[in-house]
């Protein structure tokens, strides 16, 4: 059975051909599955410290071609000249990059300062030459970026399109970064405290992009200021209650929207009711009736499981188990959620819709989310799929990382029939 790294190695190989022929758009997805697998091999399959800083090199390489994948495939950029120094590509007449905004680089210097140490930036002892078949990129690796640096760039740029007013690019890039910034917490934060470093400023961007967001949907005039990103305040906009007084009716509409996912009347199902399934309903017990019933077992580093995927086909007791899950939990508030009641015609609606569900899920602690068919929802990344379904993906991963909320108390419950379409990221949650 091959390993996450030898897929790795085998799809970046593909990635590189498809590059090589000019086919951007089949290049960037196999690039970014390839980055995906080596993200798990990190996790899971490196032995040392030296194994994963050489995975981690190969990484980063492959991620800065992505962002130039992604910035021609948008129409950002005419074709990419190919780099010789590391296989990557660049626009002809890029300017170096000693002639970037002065001001940017101080921001980019104060947010590299704010999260010294999150990661261990600056203090790896990186050796190159353990670096098998990239002797073209060791050179120009000597300062080599990790996922975290790749975000703090990205929210540079963002930020410099924002004042700039380029509202649509800015949005684009915030959430990039913050996606940057959920994969550092993931694979590089090294403690507690780093991670709520991180989790801060991610927070303050994703506020960012939803203003943004509002914005460029027609929603307002002008995006209201942000203080931590830069943002413009509406000319002669002195009375701040009330866009507050909108944000509320805005939040009311959208939680008497899914009030009806409350299951009110739990079903008279119990653990005995189900035959078979012993793992899965140990599984469940252990994750979802054990803390609420007996929340001194599991303080300190003994936290519950945050969430569970069933999967498996039609007719294999999935929605059973969900049901016996509402039963047993009986001071839980339930969540019963399905692909119509989260997705809208209205554009910028269905994130919303997503993110309201689980601040009310926050406010009923404990909770339970249950979403039947999440492939409908959750499916891989494509060049075909629409910017809107990207978006719900986005927020998903936002809400159930918990960046600057407290997720402790809520368990989320997903089922599907076919696990293989799911996005990688998702799965991971």
């Amino acid at each position: 059975m091959s390993t996450s790294l030898q897929k790795a190695n085998y799809i970046v190989t593909k990635a590189t051909e498809e590059d090589k022929k000019k086919n951007y758009e089949e290049a960037l997805r196999l690039y970014e599955q390839g980055v995906e697998y080596f993200l798990h091999a990190i996790k899971y399959e490196a032995d040392s410290d030296e194994a994963r800083e050489s995975i981690r090199t190969k990484c980063i390489l492959y991620l800065d071609r992505v962002q130039k994948l992604e910035q021609h495939v948008s129409g950002k950029k005419q074709e990419p000249v190919k780099d010789g120094s590391s296989g990557e590509c660049k626009k002809e007449g890029h300017s170096d990059s000693s002639e970037s905004d002065p001001e940017g680089n101080v921001e980019k210097k104060k947010l590299q300062t704010q999260l010294e140490g999150a990661t261990g930036m600056g203090q790896t002892n990186f050796k190159r030459d353990g670096v098998v078949g990239l002797d073209g990129a060791k050179e120009a690796l000597k300062e080599s970026k990790y996922i975290l640096q790749k975000a703090i760039d990205i929210v540079t740029k963002a930020t410099e399109e924002d004042k700039k007013k380029n509202y649509e690019e800015a949005l684009r890039l915030y959430e990039q970064g913050v996606e940057y910034f959920l994969r550092a917490i993931k694979y590089e934060a090294r403690s507690d405290k780093a991670k709520e470093s991180i989790r801060t400023k991610c927070k303050s961007y994703a506020d960012r992009a939803e203003k943004l967001r509002q914005h460029v949907s027609g929603k307002k005039q002008k995006p209201v200021k942000d203080s931590s990103c830069g943002g413009n305040r509406k000319k002669g906009d002195n009375d701040s209650s009330d866009s507050d007084s909108e944000g509320n009716d805005e939040k009311k509409k959208f939680q008497t929207q899914l009030e009806g996912t409350i299951v009110m009347e739990k079903p008279n199902i119990k653990w005995d009711d189900i035959a078979g399934l012993d793992g899965a309903k140990k599984a469940l017990e252990e994750a979802v009736t054990m803390p609420i019933k007996f929340p001194h077992l599991f303080t300190g580093k003994r936290q519950p499981q945050s969430g569970i995927l069933l999967y498996g086909p039609p007719g294999t007791g999935k929605s059973y188990l969900a049901k016996a899950v509402a039963a047993e939990a009986n001071n839980s508030t339930f969540f019963a959620v399905s692909s119509p009641d989260l997705v809208s015609k209205w554009l910028g609606e269905s994130e919303k819709l997503v993110k309201n569900l689980f601040e009310m899920a926050r406010e009923h602690k404990p909770s339970i989310i249950f979403i039947d068919d999440v492939d409908s929802l959750c499916s891989a990344r494509s060049d075909n799929e629409s910017e809107s379904a990207r978006r719900i993906k986005t927020e998903f991963l936002v809400q159930m990382q918990g960046v600057g909320n407290d997720n402790k108390g809520i368990f989320v419950l997903v089922a599907t029939n076919m696990p293989w379409v799911l996005d990688s990221a998702i799965m991971r949650r």
